[in-house]
């Protein structure tokens, strides 16, 4: 799935579960996570740090995505 429509399946969860959709916020983070996760491990990587910290980093964000939400 290209990146564009990627993201509009996103928003499209997000705002079911906004609107109080358990499964679609449940979806949403799911499909989350790997992102979250990889994009974590490149960053720490190219800041030449080990990616131990990677799940911290990705349960940070998903704390705040939920909190924002």
């Amino acid at each position: 799935m290209r990146g564009d429509e990627q993201e509009k399946q996103w928003a499209t969860l997000m705002r079911a579960g906004s609107a109080g959709d358990a499964l679609a916020y449940r979806r949403l983070l799911m499909q989350l996570t790997p992102v979250l996760r990889a994009a974590a491990r490149r960053g720490l990587a190219r800041a030449g740090m080990a990616d131990t910290d990677a799940e911290d980093v990705v349960q940070e964000t998903l704390l705040a995505i939920h909190l924002k939400r």
